[in-house]
């Protein structure tokens, strides 16, 4: 797995196990401790994944997006990755 795949699946992980149902990058970081580089790559990843639901508006520099939300795929996702612990 590489850097972005791992900060990928800490954050999927988080906010699945946390409940947490709307993050925003503070948010994010505050829970993981990423960078907010490493949250936009992970962020952007997850989202092609189509893993979570990226939500944009101004002002949310340093973060690429506004909020993210885990979609059913991203959950399907996260029962995966902790089957095959």
């Amino acid at each position: 797995m590489n850097p972005i795949e791992e900060n990928a699946a800490k954050i999927l992980m988080a906010l699945v196990e946390k409940g947490i149902e709307e993050a925003e990058g503070e948010q994010i970081k505050q829970i993981v401790g990423l960078n907010p580089e490493e949250i936009n790559d992970a962020v952007a990843y997850l989202k092609d994944l189509g893993a979570i639901e990226v939500y944009n508006w101004l002002g949310t520099a340093p973060y690429k997006f506004g909020s993210a939300t885990v979609t059913p795929r991203g959950k399907y996702l996260y029962y995966e990755m902790k089957e095959n612990k």
